[in-house]
């Protein structure tokens, strides 16, 4: 026979109890598994976007390069404001670096000389179309200023022992493709 007058304390205090105990157990079960659906989706968005801004640098053959652009027996200096068409025709846009700090990656590009340009280091290298060849005959450097950048998500931080850079380069005068690491440097002043 049904009781009318409702539940008692005995039986609404023993509901709550076994109700308490069950959440307990489900979150701290569930709580390392939260932080690893957490990590794992901040990561694949750091992977996305580190895959996104290599596509769109690779997908293109090498440009040039907005700006003047003076090339000297071992540097390339480019200004923003830009003199002539002419100054600009001898440097492209040929690789993309990419560098991890404690709190963000930094996107920097890769520009090069299109011509060959003469020194003493550049004679002793056979495979002029690789990495060394590319760096030490077209003058390759980094351009360090107005370039992207993408915090971490979620609090991420990156150990200073895995710090460094990624890249690519690509021959000015070919289609030959180099992929390399830098270890940690300095991120003031990024260079190959």
């Amino acid at each position: 026979m049904l009781n009318r007058r409702g539940y008692t304390l005995l039986e609404v205090s023993l509901f709550l109890a076994i109700s308490g105990a069950l959440t307990l157990v489900a979150i701290v079960a569930l709580g390392p598994r939260l932080n690893n659906v957490r990590f794992t989706s901040n990561m694949r968005g750091l992977q996305e976007n580190i895959t996104k801004e290599f596509i769109n640098a690779e997908g293109g053959t090498s440009r040039a390069v907005d700006g003047s652009c003076s090339v000297g027996a071992d540097k390339i200096t480019i200004s923003a404001s830009g003199d002539s068409a002419g100054s600009r025709a001898d440097c492209v846009l040929v690789g993309k670096l990419v560098t991890f700090t404690d709190t963000k990656v930094l996107y920097r590009s890769v520009v090069a000389s299109y011509l060959d340009v003469p020194s003493s280091e550049c004679n002793t290298i056979s495979d002029k179309g690789g990495f060394d060849g590319v760096r030490s005959c077209n003058v390759a450097t980094v351009i360090n200023e107005g370039q992207g950048e993408y915090g971490y998500p979620g609090g991420l931080a990156i150990e200073p022992i895995t710090r460094g850079s990624i890249g690519y380069l690509r021959s000015p005068n070919g289609n030959a493709l180099s992929r390399f690491t830098l270890p940690t440097f300095s991120t003031d002043e990024i260079a190959l």
